[in-house]
């Protein structure tokens, strides 16, 4: 706990800077991990949001001597369909309704949290950015996105975890996933609890104040024992499976959507030619079959 006649930061707050640097870093290997992977086997589905006249179907592949042309790309339409998959999750809607009775619940629950961390931020600084008109409705919103969001992630974590040991999903749900699960949950109770000693979260913009640059609040225990949780969580997700969003933008911008030709209005694209020749002359095949032998690589047994 943090008394309240400490001037520099307390012990938690430094934890918490220390989490969210950690945090930072792990993401950011990460993606740097998939940015810098070799060239991925191109999916060929259609349609590509991008592909302007083919939204319903179809590719530039139709036209005939299509390498002799340019195509212009629709990005808004691309993000459009990143944001829609990423909010509403709709591809496991239509193809797991059963999981995503609880996937949706819980995602929509840790998007209205972090939307309830930034109003905590903004009531911490709110001499300076919030009128004090605005005060209270911003504090009032504030409490709304906590509780729901915090009631809506604990029912989708739950549920989801609950799923996983039914007989249909047990038999390849490994224990790290059930660790994963319960850690989460057991974050989002001891939330909960902190809630029952500050139902205001007047402790928690006080707390947030403090890393800003403000004086130390004394935290309850069970509001320490949050952020302590907490924390280790925010260190632990870039680690894990949990932090599958920053495979997002890959998956579907560099695997699904992916249609760059090879051919751009007759010439060659290098970068595109130069990643493939990569890709072809990166390993050698390990296995073997009549027309193909092994032991040698993809460059050459393609030539």
């Amino acid at each position: 706990m943090c008394p309240q006649d400490v001037v520099s930061m307390c012990p938690l707050a430094v934890f918490m800077y220390v989490a969210v640097a950690l945090f930072i870093a792990g993401i950011a290997r990460m993606a740097r991990r998939y940015a810098t992977m070799p060239m991925h086997l191109r999916w060929e589905l259609y349609p590509v949001p991008h592909e302007v006249g083919h939204e319903h179907g179809g590719s530039y592949l139709e036209y005939v001597e299509w390498w002799n042309r340019k195509f212009p790309k629709n990005r808004l339409a691309e993000i459009s369909e990143l944001l829609k998959e990423l909010l509403f999750i709709v591809r496991l809607y239509r193809g797991r309704r059963t999981v995503w009775c609880f996937s949706f619940p819980f995602h929509g629950g840790v998007y209205l949290l972090l939307l309830w961390g930034a109003s905590l931020v903004l009531l911490a600084v709110s001499g300076a950015l919030i009128p004090a008109d605005l005060h209270s409705a911003v504090s009032a919103a504030s409490l709304a996105l906590g509780y729901l969001g915090a009631a809506a992630a604990t029912f989708g974590i739950a549920g989801l975890t609950a799923l996983r040991l039914t007989r249909t999903m047990r038999m390849y749900t490994t224990p790290l996933e059930y660790f994963n699960n319960t850690f989460i949950l057991v974050v989002l109770v001891s939330g909960f609890l902190a809630a029952s000693q500050d139902p205001s979260f007047s402790t928690a913009v006080a707390f947030v104040r403090h890393m800003l640059g403000g004086p130390a609040p004394e935290l309850p225990p069970l509001v320490a024992a949050h952020v302590i949780l907490l924390g280790l969580l925010v260190i632990y997700i870039p680690y894990t499976k949990i932090a599958h969003f920053i495979g997002k933008y890959f998956t579907y911008h560099k695997v699904l959507w992916d249609s760059e030709p090879l051919r751009i209005g007759g010439a060659v694209n290098e970068h595109l030619n130069r990643k493939i020749l990569e890709a072809l002359s990166r390993h050698e095949i390990t296995w073997s079959a009549p027309h193909i032998p092994r032991g040698r690589k993809w460059a050459e047994v393609g030539a």
